[in-house]
């Protein structure tokens, strides 16, 4: 069975280079964007699996084939990043995020990595075997989520982009797709028969 999960389009946050941990932000346009020209690739999904932030429950209803039928759940919900919420990377020590990145730096009263992985495989489990299942989510939950369900490092999976699609093959526990993207400057707003 493929697991399918896929990060929210691009937030208000993200386009002001914030960290934004477990803050309810919204998509900005970009991410609108991202999002409704991800659901012509994707097509509608009967249901929806989904983090309870704003993000990606905008996400999660651009995406779905009817409204109503989107299953929230606590442990999808982005890594708390503590003191580091609504900070600018650029803003922060470099060694701290370097250390960070590599998970040997947690910022002050943030959800450490191993937390993390755990409730992200376990929201997966939990989710096994009542159809196909569609995960809306965060970045660090999708590199957390592959590490713990693949046994891969997690330092050796790059983040995801925002509206990217990750696939793992539970049965085998290996990745099928990882952070594949829409390239939304390539959307076009006129009929094909018009593009030259």
């Amino acid at each position: 069975m493929n697991v399918v999960l896929i990060r929210h389009g691009q937030s208000v946050w993200n386009a002001e280079g914030r960290l934004q941990g477990q803050a309810d932000v919204e998509l900005s346009e970009l991410g609108q964007r991202q999002v409704a020209e991800l659901s012509r690739h994707i097509g509608p999904q009967p249901r929806l699996i989904c983090s309870p932030l704003q993000r990606a429950r905008q996400t999660a209803e651009a995406l779905l084939a009817k409204p109503g039928v989107v299953h929230l759940d606590e442990r999808l919900a982005e890594q708390d990043l503590g003191e580091w919420t609504g900070r600018r990377l650029v803003d922060l020590d470099p060694a701290e995020v370097s250390a960070w990145r590599r998970g040997e730096f947690i910022p002050q009263g943030a959800e450490t990595i191993g937390s993390l992985q755990r409730r992200a495989v376990a929201a997966i489990e939990a989710h096994l075997g009542k159809g196909p299942l569609v995960a809306i989510c965060h970045g660090g939950v999708i590199r957390a989520a592959v590490a713990g369900w693949c046994g891969i490092p997690r330092t050796a999976l790059a983040p995801v982009a925002p509206a990217s699609v990750t696939v793992i093959d539970t049965e085998r526990r290996w990745i099928r797709s990882y952070g594949w993207q829409v390239d939304v400057s390539l959307a076009v707003e006129t009929p094909v028969s018009h593009v030259v």
